[in-house]
């Protein structure tokens, strides 16, 4: 969902250079680079189908390949603009994994300069370096784009607004979960705003929309359905309030197999105190007494 940016924000002006950046992002992105796997959908557009489709935003299932649409949105620039984007994880170790994957992905000919900031990263040499457009994909989380004052400095600056071309919200449901999140994203000069979502609930969009003062016919949505077969989403009900999180309880139990041969699990939660809870009631679960206090757990931590 995002406001439409004027075609002046994200068209070069030379035609021929467009249509060469657009091939060569679709190229790069998706047939060249086995580790990338865009949908059939995608790949059968045609140049100017595929641009407009490049500025709507996506609510779409895990595997549909969202990340890719920001990285495709890049090549719309060219070199010496130094177009950055500003994406919002949940997770410090997700913008860690989003660095690492397009480190090893890469693009023919050219290098991302993407960084991951957080509490150690964030210095005010690496504040400079952004400022004056020298990092193409910026990651942060939550805490630092409210609450760190150098990165508001930055955010704020007009030479590194002056480079901001978009900014991506992983996971969109944080704006209905940070209220405050809202008045920040509206800060953009412009830059169109991509909210990605796999699970995003009617009222979860309704507070999001709300927070963002956007009216609801401003909001463009792409629904996408799931292209990794491989991957499976279940629905549990839920018995307990939230804050209890004594529905985990019923996902794991003593009688489970090692702790090594249980699937790899991300659990997201909303505060410190939500996580630690959250490693309580799974401990538990599986039978570990006080397993939450244990910092290098090899069942969860």
């Amino acid at each position: 969902m995002s406001t439409l940016p004027t075609p002046a924000q994200i068209v070069p002006s030379d035609k021929g250079l467009e249509h060469m950046i657009i091939d060569g992002a679709a190229e790069q992105l998706s047939g060249s680079k086995q580790q990338i796997s865009l949908p059939k959908k995608i790949l059968a557009l045609s140049r100017d189908k595929l641009k407009d489709h490049i500025r709507e935003m996506a609510n779409a299932g895990n595997g549909f390949g969202k990340t890719q649409i920001a990285e495709i949105y890049s090549m719309l620039f060219k070199p010496y603009q130094k177009a950055v984007i500003v994406v919002l994880n949940p997770l410090d170790t997700l913008g860690d994994n989003q660095v690492e994957e397009k480190k090893s992905v890469g693009l023919d000919n050219k290098t991302i300069q993407l960084i991951n900031l957080t509490k150690d990263t964030l210095t005010k040499n690496v504040a400079t370096q952004i400022i004056q457009g020298d990092f193409a994909f910026i990651y942060v989380s939550p805490e630092v784009f409210l609450n760190r004052e150098l990165f508001k400095g930055i955010y704020f600056n007009p030479t590194f607004q002056s480079h901001l071309v978009s900014v991506v919200v992983d996971e969109a449901h944080m704006i209905y979960i940070y209220g405050k999140l809202g008045s920040r994203l509206m800060a953009r000069n412009g830059a169109p705003l991509l909210l990605m979502s796999a699970t995003c609930p009617p009222v979860a969009i309704a507070g999001i929309l709300d927070s963002l003062r956007m009216p609801l016919p401003q909001a463009h949505f792409v629904w996408a359905e799931l292209t990794r077969p491989e991957i499976r989403i279940l629905r549990i009900p839920m018995k307990n309030s939230l804050a209890s999180c004594n529905d985990l309880l019923q996902l794991y139990s003593p009688e489970e197999p090692s702790n090594n041969a249980i699937a790899p699990t991300l659990i997201y939660s909303c505060t410190i105190n939500h996580t630690l809870q959250v490693l309580k009631v799974i401990h538990e679960a599986r039978g570990i007494p006080k397993g939450e206090d244990e910092a290098k757990s090899s069942f969860a931590r």
